[in-house]
């Protein structure tokens, strides 16, 4: 672990228990040996020095083995989400969070088709299609992939190549038939004006309209649950379309709606685990969230000299 980041922990933890800090340098320590793919996720494999031990090339073995790993699965287990396969495509200029799509309804339903159909499909990774004009669009590209495939897939097969299940994990009521459902509720006024409208709508406003958004009372963004909702708020506040929540914010959301979810799992992990009140989760994730930004970051943007002297006073 670098000196940096050890001054890192000690200024972010100086007011926990050692048992918090320990868990702190452990989550870091977990982090660093994927430090290459946040730097470059295009990077080559690392090669053992030259004229290495044979303990040394042994280690290397794993953890290339260990990387190539990761790299496979990576919409699923690197933490910079948007280094993954599937985000790096789906965030492209063209692609549905782009300046000219961002604040469109067509925009809207690309994010719904990559969010709750195409994600971490092969569809997406093969044959990169990130923005659809409308359903027409979206229904002449999948019947041409469709056609094409015919011959060489099963129906099953053929229905996991556009749209897997188990794209986030575990498994979650996913179709292609959802993309009609997508399409309407672009056109539905009350499900659309906070991305058209010039005012920036709050984040909790956008995570609970699209995880509980209906039109004549019925929902219009099937195979969406908390998770799924939270992640495309998250995309269309990073683009700029959406107010950046408070850490307050988050813990409400947190104590509420994602209490079994992993950002609560990590926080117990780390040794919060006294929580009373949405306050007491509000106050652990911005400590741990301040504690990753300053450490990750530096290591990502692989500081000079000056960077590491400064980062601490």
């Amino acid at each position: 672990m670098t000196t940096l980041v050890q001054r890192a922990l000690a200024r972010f933890s100086s007011s926990d228990s050692p048992e918090k800090a320990n868990h702190h340098r452990f989550l870091i320590s977990l982090l660093e040996p994927l430090y290459p793919l946040a730097r470059n996720p295009f990077f080559s494999l690392p090669e053992p020095p030259t004229a290495s031990s044979k303990a040394v090339k042994s280690f290397y073995t794993v953890y290339r083995s260990f990387l190539k790993h990761m790299v496979s699965m990576d919409d699923k287990k690197i933490p910079w989400r948007d280094l993954a396969t599937s985000w790096r495509l789906i965030l492209a200029d063209n692609g549905p969070f782009g300046s000219s799509h961002l604040q469109t309804k067509e925009g809207l339903f690309s994010a719904l088709i990559h969010c709750g159909i195409t994600h971490n499909s092969q569809f997406l990774h093969s044959e990169q299609h990130i923005f659809f004009d409308g359903l027409d669009d979206w229904n002449t590209i999948y019947a041409t992939s469709r056609n094409a495939l015919e011959d060489s897939m099963d129906g099953k097969d053929m229905e996991k190549y556009f749209c897997d299940g188990c794209a986030y994990g575990v498994w979650t009521r996913r179709s292609v038939e959802h993309a009609s459902v997508y399409a309407a509720a672009t056109e539905a006024p009350d499900l659309t004006s906070w991305l058209l409208n010039a005012e920036f709508p709050a984040f909790t406003q956008v995570y609970k309209l699209f995880l509980k958004g209906k039109v004549n009372r019925e929902s219009v963004f099937p195979g969406f649950g908390p998770l799924q909702a939270y992640l495309l708020a998250s995309d269309y506040t990073i683009a700029g379309a959406v107010k950046m929540p408070t850490y307050k914010e988050m813990g409400e959301l947190l104590w509420s709606d994602l209490k079994q979810k992993g950002a609560m799992t990590g926080l117990r992990a780390l040794g919060y685990t006294d929580f009373e009140s949405a306050e007491d989760v509000a106050d652990a994730f911005e400590k741990v969230d301040r504690m990753l930004m300053l450490v990750v970051d530096h290591v990502i943007r692989q500081p000079t000299r000056r960077d590491r002297s400064d980062a601490f006073p």
